[in-house]
């Protein structure tokens, strides 16, 4: 089911082998440090890599590192990009570093993408909520299906969400029962059983 996100992160450090290799062998843009940065760049990726697989294994949402990471480095990156183009005789460079950030944007649609259709058949009644990413979660993209269907037309409980299972009353109504008959409460200065 992960295939696709291991394929394209395979591809992604593909690409980044490719700049390594020819940012040694051309060495037009290279400074002293460009080949170390560009190695331990290899060596994130891979870490990023299995964190993509472990992430998907053991979450009902995207990975938050991974979606904030790619959208911080991806303005670095064509900034990055743009400075390699316009370096005499480095086109072989800059094109494959391009290709690198353009494919690091892909990653990044594909990972703040919803895993709904990767989830086990137990956790096929999660609510929207809980599998949105931090993207979606910030912008409250699920929450756009309700209000469309909102104003088409009237909605009742039943086109609702269903509720988040740690607000639901059903696991919280002994904590809260036990609170009730344990509780005081406190109206203007007056105590209450």
């Amino acid at each position: 089911m992960s295939f696709r996100y291991q394929l394209a992160w395979s591809i992604f450090v593909i690409l980044q082998l490719v700049h390594y290799t020819l940012s040694i062998v051309l060495s037009t843009s290279t400074t002293r440090t460009t080949n170390i940065s560009i190695f331990f760049g290899i060596l994130a990726t891979l870490g990023y890599c299995y964190l993509s697989h472990h992430d998907h294994l053991r979450s009902v949402r995207p990975s938050t590192i991974l979606t904030v990471y790619l959208l911080f480095t991806i303005p670095m990156d064509a900034a990055r990009a743009r400075t390699l183009w316009s370096m005499p005789n480095n086109v072989p460079i800059a094109g494959v570093f391009t290709v690198t950030v353009v494919w690091k944007f892909l990653i990044l649609l594909l990972e703040a993408k919803e895993k709904r259709s990767l989830l086990k058949p137990a956790y096929s009644n999660v609510p929207p909520e809980e599998t949105g990413g931090i993207l979606n979660r910030s912008f409250f993209w699920w929450f756009n299906p309700l209000l469309l269907a909102g104003y088409r037309e009237t909605i009742s409980v039943d086109d609702l969400f269903t509720i988040d299972s740690d607000l639901s009353f059903k696991q919280k109504k002994g904590e809260m029962l036990y609170k009730w008959t344990k509780g005081k409460i406190f109206i203007y200065g007056h105590e209450f059983y």
